[in-house]
């Protein structure tokens, strides 16, 4: 697994940066999920994952709640009462990622390693 920096909004950095498994366009499947985000109570930026420190990042979707709060406890219990977990269905992501500028998503498929899947947003 690659390594590098996970940013954690601005409050810390992790040392595991999620495995890169690869960058397909979002598929139309994804429009009719509901994913969930992290996002901080203080500034209200979103849980994001940096690949390289120069991109905009990726915004992490969990497909499940519980999933959210797994990774909030595994990696950053110390402070996950700073943080709150929004659900968002697929239909609104493009709209949040161009609002906010990411690169894409990247979806969470097991908290507690963590592996993620990026996808790049076109």
């Amino acid at each position: 697994m690659g390594h590098g920096a996970l940013i954690f909004l601005s409050i810390s950095a992790s040392p595991h940066l999620p495995h890169l498994l690869h960058l397909p366009t979002p598929t139309p499947s994804m429009l009719s999920e509901v994913y969930y985000l992290v996002r901080s109570k203080s500034d209200g930026r979103y849980l994001t994952a940096r690949p390289n420190a120069d991109a905009s990042g990726y915004l992490l979707l969990f497909r499940e709640h519980f999933d959210a709060l797994s990774y909030l406890n595994t990696h950053a219990a110390e402070v996950a009462n700073r943080f709150a977990i929004e659900s968002i269905p697929g239909t609104q992501l493009g709209s949040l990622l161009k609002r906010w500028g990411f690169s894409g998503v990247g979806i969470v498929s097991d908290p507690l390693l963590p592996k993620v899947e990026f996808l790049q947003h076109s």
